[in-house]
């Protein structure tokens, strides 16, 4: 290392250095210090802003790793007095990922004379972790897994006076009462082998639920609490709040439901929610919160079922469908709640099942024409070669015990029970799909028409590239010739076909799977509210991830001719995949993350 230090180094504020740095990866500020002293200096706090610990878990102890684990938690114990005696100052965020059943490693490997040593040094591991908490002056955000929250520990708790968030996740709190935090994020969910244990060892119904007093309600602006006794007993010390953003899932409980409910009228403050309910919740909900409950809500995420409880009357303009409600009367339903909403509805993200593609969809073109986003996804089969038939998987919480989706589940014939993993498809989508390396990967079916008109599809009419991108990319992309014909917009729109029946019904025809519904977008058989400019469908293309971009410009173009204000297209893929984003910008439309674009046929001034 060059002892001098580059006049450049010291000409610029020390503080802005640290600023534009605060971003930088741990490799970049390794480099960093390699510059000069001044620099090694300026940078080695930034090492220290994030400290992370986790503990084996108890499944992952066993007798060929207790030796290295035991003198795993011996040097994280003297990391800790070190880290706290010299670089205290510098540590903004802590996670710290303990355990609360170490303990029971004494009776599970009683063959291991001295496996008590694990429980002991981890336990002194998190009394030197409590004991120099206070040290931590600048912290800024403190995340607790697996952690014993006690009286000593909210005293140092208290003493962190920069503290701003707090998550303790499957945390035991046994110091209820202590000095009040200001935070500001306060993230609290149930321990977890507590909320693992079967309902018959959980505290009834009945039980008092005791207090927990953390923060106070006056600045705290996010809240996220899960459906825990722990949770629910911290809510009413929080009335009277300022929270902005809240996250709750409701609990099986009736007394802990009744209290997230109770808390929903003392929090003024919300605008944005996300409330969800467990599959198997039995009781009875309440019809309608009052009108003084949460008033200034503006954004709605959680289950369809809940949408008419919590929209009704209030300023709602965003809602997020989550869940498993997939059948198509329960979708209806709760449009038709979201129409109460005091607001216009400007977005809005779904899940529709293929099979109601086109009544749902024109049920959100009527009700709702000033819609500017949408998302949605197709719930379509999962097709699997099983025996030569198809076999569609739906969530089977929400077909229990109904059998016109394919089975009885209350039966006690186990043995016609064991083999089931969905229900024979007659009629939904029933070619047996695979894919081809050498068909563009698309859907190889016995039926040459289908086929046909599946291959023309990924082809679709020629895309208006980009000249410069053209010339250079043509051979590589594939591009369709102009003069090819879609067939299979000619199949779909046939009078002939048996298919027409079913439009003029406004059903979607059984056979046409996904191929089949990215053709009835794209021809506007699927009604869109006309001012939308941001568009998401997820999903909907092809079931492996590797979209050809000649779909995507097939899609593309097709869209902007029904949807004049559309900018923003998204093309979902699987969840672990992405999505491949369009924008707009002029008259060209632009694959973000790539060079990739395309000249809009549709010219705007």
């Amino acid at each position: 290392m060059d002892p001098t230090t580059p006049d450049y180094c010291t000409k610029v504020p020390a503080e802005l250095w640290l600023r534009i740095w605060q971003s930088s990866s741990r490799q970049d500020l390794q480099n960093l210090i390699f510059v000069s002293h001044y620099f090694r200096d300026l940078c080695q706090p930034l090492f220290f802003r994030h400290q992370r610990f986790k503990v084996p878990q108890l499944h992952e102890i066993d007798g060929r790793n207790w030796v290295p684990t035991t003198r795993h938690l011996h040097n994280s114990q003297i990391r800790l007095r070190k880290l706290a005696a010299t670089r205290a100052l510098a540590v903004r965020e802590w996670d710290f990922r303990g355990s609360l059943k170490l303990s029971s490693l004494i009776q599970d490997l009683p063959e291991i004379l001295h496996i008590h040593l694990i429980p002991e040094t981890y336990s002194k591991l998190v009394q030197t972790f409590c004991t120099t908490l206070g040290d931590y002056q600048n912290l800024r955000s403190l995340h607790l897994f697996g952690f014993t929250v006690d009286s000593p520990f909210r005293q140092s708790l208290a003493s962190l006076e920069r503290l701003e968030e707090l998550a303790m996740e499957g945390c035991e709190t046994t110091g209820r009462t202590g000095p009040l935090l200001t935070l500001r994020h306060l993230y609290l969910t149930a321990a977890r082998h507590l909320s693992s244990l079967p309902s018959s060892q959980r505290p009834p119904d009945n039980t008092p639920i005791q207090p927990i007093d953390i923060t106070s309600p006056q600045e705290l602006r996010t809240l996220t609490v899960d459906a825990s006794r722990d949770a629910c007993a911290l809510l009413p010390a929080l009335y009277s709040n300022n929270v902005v953003s809240l996250h709750i899932r409701l609990s099986e409980n009736t007394q802990e439901r009744s209290l997230a409910f109770a808390f929903l009228e003392h929090s003024p403050q919300v605008a944005h929610i996300e409330i969800s309910r467990p599959s198997t919740l039995s009781g009875t909900l309440p019809r309608r919160l009052p009108l003084t409950a949460i008033p200034n809500l503006t954004s709605f995420k959680g289950s369809a079922s809940l949408a008419g409880l919590i929209i009704s009357e209030r300023p709602v303009s965003a809602v997020e469908f989550s869940g498993s409600v997939h059948r198509k009367e329960g979708i209806i339903k709760a449009l038709a709640d979201i129409t109460h909403s005091s607001v216009p509805l400007r977005s809005l993200s779904l899940d529709i099942p293929i099979e109601a593609l086109l009544e749902i969809s024109a049920t959100i073109a009527t009700h709702f024409p000033g819609l500017r986003e949408l998302s949605f996804g197709l719930l379509t089969p999962a097709a699997v070669r099983n025996s030569g038939y198809e076999i569609i998987h739906y969530p089977i919480d929400d077909y229990i015990n109904d059998p016109i989706y394919g089975i009885d589940w209350s039966t006690d014939d186990y043995e016609s029970l064991g083999n089931y993993s969905g229900f024979i498809a007659s009629g939904i989508d029933s070619r047996t799909v695979d894919l081809s390396d050498t068909d563009n990967l698309l859907p190889v079916t016995s039926n040459r028409r289908s086929f046909q008109a599946a291959q023309n599809i990924a082809q679709g009419p020629a895309p208006i590239l980009d000249q410069k991108l053209a010339s250079s990319r043509k051979e590589k992309l594939n591009i369709p010739d102009p003069d090819e014909h879609d067939l299979a917009m000619q199949i779909l729109s046939d009078p002939c076909s048996e298919k027409d029946e079913a439009w003029s019904l406004g059903v979607l025809p059984t056979d046409v799977g996904v191929t089949g519904s990215i053709v009835a977008i794209c021809m506007g058989r699927v009604a869109l509210p006309a001012g939308l400019d941001t568009l998401r469908l997820k999903g909907v293309l092809l079931k492996d991830g590797n979209q050809t971009l000649a779909v995507q410009r097939h899609v593309v173009l097709a869209l902007e001719q029904q949807l004049p204000a559309l900018h923003t297209l998204t093309l979902g893929i699987a969840r672990d995949v992405g999505s491949n984003i369009w924008t707009r910008n002029d008259n060209t439309w632009t694959l973000r993350g790539s060079s990739t674009t395309i000249v809009s046929a549709v010219l705007r001034k």
